[in-house]
């Protein structure tokens, strides 16, 4: 009896050594599972949002870089009519002013974080007020001029006016492009902030 006792516990021992076995490999299989699906869900959705930030960076980049040319196309054009006024001509009681869109942007969204270079987000920032304040001086010399011009010995003050705007042009300009040029280096250290 006792043979027969013990084979059926060996027996038992063997079935349930295999249905251990059997549930140890599922449990490994699943949970293995568990976590290669886990780590493929968060890899890929990091992997996709630094994508995405690497296409905005690109886009932003180039977006600030057409408006900073634009803008000092603008102040050439600027430029251009001050020293048609100076010479004799028309005073323009209408001048050009800055675009800022980009640069507003992306201080204002945060995306300027996405620049790795605080020295080139700080160009940006810098850009950006730049071009603020030029618009603002652009309406303060429209309304000076609309002014002075009804003055009878206006004509003297406009030509003043005038003469401090194409300063101002000149110095915007020239801040413009060296905020463009310092922005299209690759290779900008921190250490050279005027």
């Amino acid at each position: 009896m006792t043979s027969n006792i013990d084979i059926s516990i060996d027996r038992v021992y063997y079935i349930f050594m295999m249905n251990l076995e059997s549930a140890v490999i599922t449990f490994g299989a699943t949970f293995a599972g568990v976590i290669l699906s886990f780590s493929f869900w968060f890899g890929g959705s990091y992997l996709i949002k630094w994508l995405e930030n690497r296409k905005t960076l690109k886009s932003m980049m180039r977006e600030i870089q057409d408006e900073m040319q634009f803008n000092i196309a603008e102040l050439d054009i600027s430029m251009g009519y001050v020293q048609k006024s100076l010479s004799g001509g028309d005073v323009p009681l209408i001048i050009p002013r800055l675009r800022h869109l980009a640069t507003s942007y992306a201080v204002s969204s945060g995306k300027l974080r996405l620049i790795r270079s605080i020295r080139k987000q700080r160009i940006v920032g810098y850009t950006a007020t730049t071009c603020e304040e030029y618009n603002h001086f652009v309406d303060n010399t429209e309304r000076l001029l609309a002014i002075l011009l009804l003055r009878e010995d206006g004509l003297t003050w406009v030509k003043h006016r005038l003469e401090g705007f194409a300063e101002h042009i000149k110095e915007c300009k020239s801040l413009l492009q060296d905020f463009l040029i310092k922005l299209q280096n690759k290779n900008l250290s921190e250490d050279e902030i005027k």
